[in-house]
């Protein structure tokens, strides 16, 4: 059986089992799990009903005695036992013990990364429908995400600005979360906006694939290809360069669709949801470029994503192969 990926409508029921077990690789998620289910628990006498362990550091059988303890002056007591997946065989032997009688008058929640299911411990988890799940929310429903975060936080943020930090930083949502609390406190009460972004975050990146796409304009692949090499030695992944270009394309090609259209430069800003002086960059870059170079170097984003995410052969050799398509196909 696998394991439950309905813990916000578990939590929302208030049908709290007994034991909880919440494992994923996104710590940020199993952290906030736990604190929310903690403060759900503890609703009484606190400091004298909380115990938290950490595997590998107290003797399994000194956390089952806490779990088996009554709570003092209040409903339930809260045992909580981090990084389960560092157990042992015979460590978790005895918990599967305390799993087929566990006391009615605690809450034991274990937390980690990954519970191995084809051991008898995982099995047993998920049988009870005590094994919770928690993953990071798909790339596409990721900048939703972010106004849920921002609004954790007591903050909103914009469509755009949300998916230009989902562009900048990719899926890692820990990173992405301190992102937002940044630029949140940098726009100081408004909104989340472009400049916000740009200024905490992205304003190095951006400048970088400016001059990284003014060089695949100008056709000047020794170039294009150290600037490629400084992005990604200074830690940048491929796919957050990929991301970069691919967003600057499309902007390129808006672009040359609203001058031909006879947009002023204030409208072509509103319309994109950029500031002014991106679209001064974007119009000088565009005098290198027609709509259907543009386009065949979009459908090579497309192919280098696949490659990218596929292939064992390393990001710097596949962006390096990529920009000598660009030059071609220019």
């Amino acid at each position: 059986m696998p394991p439950r990926t309905d813990w916000k409508r578990c939590l929302q029921s208030g049908e709290i089992p007994p034991v909880v077990a919440l494992v994923g690789n996104e710590n940020i998620l199993v952290t906030e799990a736990v604190e929310t289910l903690r403060n759900k628990s503890l609703n009484k006498a606190g400091d004298f009903n909380r115990n938290e362990f950490r595997s590998g550091e107290t003797p399994i059988q000194k956390i089952i005695d806490a779990a088996r303890t009554l709570p003092m002056m209040a409903s339930l007591r809260w045992v909580h036992l981090y990084d389960i997946q560092r157990l042992k065989a015979a460590e978790l032997s005895i918990l599967i013990d305390y799993l087929s009688n566990p006391s009615p008058t605690s809450i034991l929640c274990l937390s980690g990364q990954k519970v191995d299911q084809r051991t008898k411990f995982g099995q047993t988890l998920a049988k009870k429908g005590w094994l919770f799940h928690l993953s990071a929310p798909k790339r596409g429903t990721m900048a939703s995400w972010l106004h849920s975060r921002a609004k954790k936080h007591g903050f909103t943020i914009e469509n755009d600005a949300a998916h230009l930090l989902v562009d900048l930083i990719g899926s890692e949502i820990g990173k992405l979360d301190m992102a937002v609390l940044k630029a949140g406190t940098f726009a100081g009460g408004q909104s989340i906006q472009l400049e916000h972004v740009e200024a905490t975050v992205a304003a190095t990146k951006v400048h970088t694939v400016f001059e990284l796409t003014d060089a695949i304009g100008a056709r000047d692949l020794p170039k294009a290809s150290e600037l490629l090499r400084n992005i990604l030695g200074s830690g940048e992944s491929g796919l957050m360069i990929l991301a970069m270009i691919t967003r600057q394309i499309r902007h390129l090609i808006q672009i040359l669709e609203l001058q031909s259209q006879g947009a002023t430069q204030g409208e072509m800003a509103s319309q994109l949801g950029i500031r002014p002086f991106v679209v001064d960059q974007l119009l000088k870059q565009s005098r290198c470029y027609c709509v259907a170079e543009l386009r065949n170097v979009l459908h090579l984003t497309s192919r280098m994503d696949i490659r990218l995410k596929s292939s064992r052969i390393r990001h710097g050799v596949i962006l390096d192969q990529f920009l000598l398509q660009i030059m071609e196909s220019l």
